[in-house]
């Protein structure tokens, strides 16, 4: 179960895949429906804050029946207190028979792809919500919003698209 839950939590949150297997609870937010990550887990080196939609909410309700006590949302069943391996989800998309048209981290592709021809969120809002990095060195100077609740209502929007595909 940890590998879907974590799969779906991924595609919900347009993560790459080493940050949805590397997510703990402290960084999880339920309060204010929020994943932190911690620059030392962004490609980046920068924080980014994810908000969470209902529907990821709810991966992470079910998540929590997975508790080895390591602090890891999903853990490997087979490695105890370890994050899931790297390759378990494209071992997904093999099994599935997805492998030879999907990738897991085209799922990021996707959402963006989405996010342009569906909506009309503008650029920044949708890099911002891949924690891409903004504009030029002088751009980035001046910028100062996180973009948080534009990226929120975006991602709400994704998530209704996801699920109205995928149930």
């Amino acid at each position: 179960m940890a590998v879907k839950y974590c799969f779906r939590f991924l595609i919900l949150t347009a993560a790459r895949s080493g940050e949805a297997r590397g997510a703990t609870w402290a960084e999880i937010d339920l309060d204010e429906k929020e994943w932190r990550l911690p620059e030392s887990r962004m490609k980046s080196g920068l924080e980014h804050r994810v908000p969470l939609t209902d529907a990821a909410l709810r991966v992470l309700v079910r998540a929590k029946r997975l508790a080895d006590g390591s602090g890891l949302v999903f853990p490997s069943p087979l490695k105890p207190g370890s994050p899931l391996s790297d390759m378990i989800l494209t071992k997904v998309l093999r099994d599935t028979g997805l492998a030879e048209r999907a990738t897991v981290h085209g799922f990021r592709s996707s959402f963006r792809t989405w996010a342009l021809e569906q909506t009309d969120t503008p650029w920044a809002v949708a890099e911002a919500s891949l924690a891409h990095t903004l504009g030029n060195d002088v751009e980035q100077a001046y910028i100062r919003s996180s973009l948080l609740d534009r990226r929120r209502n975006l991602m709400a929007q994704w998530a209704e698209f996801v699920e109205q595909r995928n149930g």
